[in-house]
């Protein structure tokens, strides 16, 4: 909601306050509660509820303003071109619990069904990106799964390239939010600037691709006594580095492409990619 109103910034404001919590909790059912692994998941589960809640609150700060009053339904007592008094003022509890009502523009049922049209729509937006996603993470779990195969050193050093791709992927996911967000308004009305855009999303993810991968490289070759002390695993990685930076590389611009291909409704070939990869 938020990236489709043009604002990153509040949509980053809860994750400092989901991370500490995370932590906080971590320290509090790992350590003296000794719930272990357990302890560490539910600490991630309840991090995530208080970004959603901390999401849900700026969202109702910034677009739940009341909305006008619904007329109450015409009564026998009532006469013909009179209006019907003035409710009496909501406590402030009802008031607080009717905010997300309003904020929908006074829509008294969150759930209804929707119609056939709307289903089929629905579907033929969802399913390729359903595809799309599924493929990813069976890609990712047969790798794992292949690796571990290996023995201990090469999980080891799959493990340090699976942190180094989820420190350096959020750029070309990043890319793809923008042309999501800014794309759409541009299509066959200025169509001009939309490809302008384009370009320089394309440009921009190729130049970050780069640098990206060439770094990605850097770490893993130079520098990876910063994940592990074991030079079993240093040589380990060392072959296959190149290999890490050029998939970097093509991961920013993939991910650039990807946000062009979804703001165009193209989404079958998104989905083909990922279930061709």
């Amino acid at each position: 909601g938020f990236i489709a109103n043009k604002d990153a910034n509040s949509s980053l404001l809860a994750v400092p306050f989901a991370a500490v919590a995370n932590i906080v909790l971590d320290c509090a059912l790992v350590g003296p509660l000794n719930l272990g692994a357990a302890g560490a998941a539910w600490g991630t589960v309840a991090s995530q509820l208080v970004s959603a809640a901390l999401l849900l609150r700026l969202w109702i700060r910034k677009h739940g303003a009341p909305a006008p009053r619904l007329a109450p339904a015409w009564s026998p007592s009532q006469q013909d071109g009179v209006l019907p008094e003035p409710e009496a003022e909501e406590p402030v509890l009802r008031r607080q619990l009717r905010a997300p009502l309003r904020a929908l523009g006074g829509v008294r049922r969150l759930l209804v069904l929707p119609k056939r049209a709307e289903l089929a729509s629905l579907a033929a937006l969802v399913a390729p990106m359903s595809l799309a996603l599924s493929a990813r993470s069976a890609m990712s779990l047969s790798i794992t799964a292949s690796v571990a195969c290996l023995g201990t050193v090469a999980l080891a050093a799959h493990q340090v390239f699976e942190c180094l791709y989820w420190l350096f992927c959020p750029f070309g996911d990043a890319l793809g939010v923008c042309s999501q967000a800014y794309l759409p308004e541009l299509l066959g009305t200025k169509e001009r600037l939309a490809r302008t855009l384009q370009s320089r999303v394309a440009l921009a993810s190729a130049s970050l691709g780069v640098g990206i991968g060439a770094l990605s490289l850097w770490v893993s070759r130079a520098a990876p006594h910063l994940f592990t002390r074991h030079a079993a695993v240093h040589a380990a990685m060392s072959a296959p580095a190149a290999w890490l930076g050029a998939s970097m590389a093509a991961y920013i611009v993939s991910g650039a492409l990807e946000g062009s291909l979804i703001a165009r409704r193209c989404l079958r070939p998104l989905a083909a990619s990922h279930v061709g990869n």
